[in-house]
């Protein structure tokens, strides 16, 4: 130890210990200024533990009087079983308080994953922060699935197992994309609440299939990582393509389901309407009513059941390249596909039709 009485300062040297009440430092060196109450250790690490609460890096400047910790380079933060990394890390301890910045990766069993960006804060007592920088946190399951959720702001509650987001609001799963405003995804409940510009889309890999869903908001619960149900409370535009065939529907209020990241059942509540274009058979048909639900496998619509005023208009091409026109409606339609074209019409009660065949040249 090199101690100088005059200045107020002292260089120790060689697997120095410093402690007062429940925290302890260890270093290689360290140099104290008495008169600014600062301890400045070097290390390899360096390390500062508090309780269950342990810090890392090569350099730390810890301000006695204030309780204030600064810590450089390969930073590592651990309280029981959650860890933070990062270039820098300023630690206030009776605050209870933890700012990050430059390579900041913080995992936690309740994220359930690698939340990263370029800045965070963390107060520890509430278990609550946030991170900005490109924040992004990353799951990956044990088949190879992976979720990510990004944002420009991303807000996390350990306590309430939440990860909310501002500002260009992402999830993305191995099939899936969902883009929106903002949104709140539940750890615990596996489920994602996102409002303002929603967009969900999918692509069918190798499969000639996507889909495009539009909402005010949703709400998407998730099944090992998947999508498997989708909820819309509001107004649903939506539009799906399957071997070069074409739908668009269009409600008020409804539900998606998905099984293994394909499309299974769309379901609409109020105000429904579909249009169904074959473009290699230049057929168009048109249905709607007060509801409906659709049932989709992996060659696409295959079977629409329609209820409340419901009408069905076909457009059909003859086999001498002429235009019908097939209109149909009742109370209930029952409408079944086969190869993208309409096979089969069931009409239930009060039933109306009409034909227009090919006009007479």
């Amino acid at each position: 130890a090199d101690v100088d009485m005059e200045a107020e300062r002292m260089v120790a040297r060689g697997a120095v210990r410093y402690s007062e009440k429940d925290a302890v430092l260890n270093a290689e060196v360290v140099e104290e200024d008495r008169r600014l109450s600062i301890l400045q250790a070097k290390g390899a690490p360096a390390t500062y533990t508090q309780r269950a609460r342990y810090i890392e890096a090569r350099e730390l400047d810890y301000q006695r009087d204030e309780r204030l910790l600064a810590a450089r380079g390969a930073v590592v933060f651990r309280e029981q079983d959650r860890q933070l990394t990062a270039a820098e890390l300023r630690y206030e301890r009776d605050a209870g308080k933890v700012g990050a910045w430059h390579g900041v990766v913080l995992q936690a069993p309740e994220l359930q994953g690698r939340l990263t960006g370029d800045s965070l804060f963390f107060a520890l007592e509430p278990e609550a922060g946030w991170m900005s920088g490109a924040p992004l946190l990353r799951r990956i399951g044990e088949n190879g699935d992976t979720l990510t959720i990004a944002a420009t702001v991303l807000h996390f509650d350990l306590a309430g197992s939440e990860l909310s987001g501002q500002g260009n609001f992402a999830l993305e799963t191995t099939d899936v994309k969902l883009n929106a405003e903002r949104g709140a995804y539940n750890t615990d409940a596996a489920q994602v609440i996102v409002a303002g510009g929603v967009v969900l889309g999918q692509q069918g890999g190798e499969r000639d299939y996507s889909s495009r869903l539009q909402a005010d908001s949703m709400i998407v619960e998730l099944v090992d990582w998947q999508v498997e149900r989708i909820g819309v409370p509001g107004r649903v535009f939506a539009r799906i393509e399957a071997n070069g065939r074409h739908n668009w529907i269009e409600g008020q209020g409804g539900r998606v389901f998905m099984a293994a990241g394909d499309l299974e059942r769309v379901e609409v509540d109020a105000d429904a309407d579909v249009t169904h274009h074959h473009p290699q058979k230049d057929e168009v048909s048109r249905f709607h009513g007060e509801k409906m639900t659709l049932y989709f496998d992996t060659e696409g619509l295959r079977r629409a059941l329609v209820s409340g005023a419901a009408k069905l208009v076909t457009r059909l091409q003859e086999e001498g390249g002429e235009v019908a026109v097939n209109e149909v409606g009742g109370e209930e339609l029952e409408i079944h596909f086969t190869d993208g074209s309409i096979a089969e019409v069931r009409i239930g009660p009060d039933i109306e039709g009409s034909y227009y065949p090919p006009e007479e040249p």
